[in-house]
């Protein structure tokens, strides 16, 4: 018995012709698609660095202040210490603003917007490896800088007036020595994450340093309505 293959109407070499264009046709249009994807996902990557710039500028900034103010708020716990051997006889708040170390939050959400968006995984190897670490680095910042205010907020007992327990002032005491070590490794700290983020690329604005340049450095005493009298 004979197996007859069926024959193209225009024959096989024009056939094969045809599939080829065909399969020609595919390729270039999933090559397309992958060079469309490549651009969108380029445009994507460029998005989220400058907004991963922007943020890194703020937590640059935050660095540099505490590298600033850490011989600051040293001479600060230096004066704690001398009103908690001798508490002000009456009640006295600080005034607003003015708080033994600098509050900030360090931002990340930029990078964890990138990382569940899938954009870092299109950056160079490089590149997303700083990225990261520096990241890394600014999530420890926070951790060190909520844990040290944890601490200085016990300070604020002092503002009741009138005597201390001694274990109240050892406590404090201790606190004030807790506090010169956050206030060590923030500085250093500080320091080294100003420079990884330099490294790529980030830097402060001229009206950001001015802005740095024009901090004060508030004494306890100093902060107190009527000043130094208004511990007596």
């Amino acid at each position: 018995m004979e197996i007859h293959l069926p024959k193209p109407l225009h024959g096989w070499r024009e056939f094969v012709g045809e599939v080829g264009i065909i399969v020609i046709g595919v390729l270039i249009a999933l090559a397309a698609d992958q060079i469309v994807e490549r651009m969108s996902w380029r445009k994507h990557v460029a998005e989220a660095k400058e907004d991963l710039r922007s943020e890194l500028e703020g937590d640059l900034f935050d660095a540099q202040e505490r590298v600033r103010m850490a011989p600051c708020i040293d001479r600060r716990l230096d004066q704690l210490e001398q009103i908690i051997d001798h508490p002000p006889a009456k009640p006295w708040t600080l005034l607003g603003g003015h708080g033994i170390t600098p509050i900030r939050v360090w931002s990340a959400s930029g990078w964890d917007s990138a990382v569940a968006a899938g954009t870092v995984t299109h950056m160079r190897a490089r590149e997303r490896a700083a990225y990261a670490g520096v990241y890394s680095f600014v999530r420890r910042m926070q951790d060190l800088t909520f844990d040290e205010l944890a601490v200085a907020t016990e300070f604020r007992m002092l503002e009741r007036g009138g005597p201390l327990s001694e274990a109240t002032q050892d406590r404090l005491r201790a606190n004030v020595a807790r506090v010169r070590g956050y206030n060590q490794v923030l500085a250093l700290g500080g320091t080294q994450l100003s420079e990884q983020i330099r490294a790529l690329g980030v830097d402060l604005t001229p009206e950001e340093r001015q802005t740095l340049a024009s901090q004060t450095c508030p004494m306890p005493a100093d902060t107190i309505p009527g000043g130094a009298e208004g511990l007596r």
